[in-house]
């Protein structure tokens, strides 16, 4: 045996052959195969050569395969394209947002300085109704009233409140749930006095956690986690409010989110708006609300109910290409 032993090892080293691999072989094929030289019994040590050196060829292929750069799999590839676009809007040099189409609404909306309220009302009004619509509202108040400082609004929320109830109704309704709106409405007024004396910018301005800047537009009677989510993802992405992270800005989901981000593969089709937000949260959890303005102008623009997939930059990575 130890004679047979000292012959393999040999034999490796002349052959340049991983011994323990050719030890093992070799005792695989135990007992020798006979050969045609006399009566003899040799191990067919050309074959186990061939063996081993095939067998080091797969090796080292297999060694390349693991040290080289992995082709990423297309769903990777559309979600860092997702993140990237999200990413460059939210560090794109800020300009008026338009929120209504109509410049005087926007103006207002967007006049963060002087009028911080009229954002926190345009989030409280944004249920149940068209978008532009509902950012409207505060510009028609300021028309009805003829005015839109806090003080003005807080003294009728504190003495007249019934006369906040005529601002909404009269000469039409402003919102198709009159009674719960004007509710919503003084309560935040004075949410806002109380809390944050007179000045909504304080809800955003002391560079909070995006939790805590979540946190504070939930206790607003009517805003639920999507609008909440995104005021706080409209603040940081499109006026630049600083935040210590962005990890609790989830992606709000609307319509178009409900139905792009299935088509892209992300999710499956028909879960529930839960499934979508904890998806994003493990795509991108430093910041899952990226991907909301990206997704939204898909499916605003190209990914609609018959989608125009010719036109979309995300086609050749989409779930929706590959059906």
């Amino acid at each position: 045996m130890v004679k047979k032993l000292t012959n393999i090892r040999n034999f490796s080293k002349t052959e340049n052959i991983d011994y323990s691999l050719l030890l093992a072989l070799v005792k695989y094929f135990d007992p020798p195969v006979e050969s045609n030289m006399g009566n003899h019994n040799l191990y067919q040590y050309d074959t186990l050569k061939q063996i081993c050196l095939l067998m080091e060829e797969a090796k080292q292929k297999h060694i390349r395969a693991l040290q080289a750069p992995q082709e990423k799999d297309t769903l990777v590839l559309l979600c860092e394209s997702l993140v990237n676009e999200g990413m460059r809007m939210l560090n794109a040099p800020k300009k008026p947002r338009q929120f209504t189409q109509k410049v005087p609404a926007d103006e207002l909306l967007n006049d963060l300085e002087n009028f911080p309220h009229a954002f926190v009302i345009g989030c409280l009004m944004d249920r149940q109704i068209k978008a532009q619509l509902a950012w409207k509202i505060p510009y028609q108040l300021k028309q009805r009233l003829g005015s839109f400082d806090f003080q003005t609004l807080y003294s009728l929320c504190h003495k007249e409140p019934d006369s906040i109830y005529e601002l909404v109704i009269k000469p039409t309704k402003l919102h198709r749930y009159s009674d719960t709106m004007t509710k919503n409405l003084i309560s935040a007024i004075k949410i806002i006095a109380d809390e944050y004396e007179g000045d909504a910018s304080k809800i955003w301005s002391d560079n909070p956690s995006s939790e805590m800047l979540v946190k504070r537009f939930r206790k607003f009677p009517g805003i639920g986690p999507k609008i909440s989510t995104m005021a706080a993802n409209i603040l940081v992405r499109d006026f630049g409010i600083e935040v210590s992270d962005r990890s609790s800005i989830d992606i709000s989901v609307d319509v178009h989110v409900e139905r792009v981000f299935p088509r892209m593969g992300f999710v499956p089709a028909k879960c529930s708006k839960e499934d979508i937000i904890s998806k994003a949260r493990e795509l991108n959890p430093e910041y899952p609300g990226v991907f909301d303005k990206p997704i939204w102008n898909c499916g605003r623009l190209y990914c609609k109910t018959t989608p125009e997939c010719v036109n979309c930059g995300y086609s050749e990575l989409c779930a929706k290409n590959f059906e």
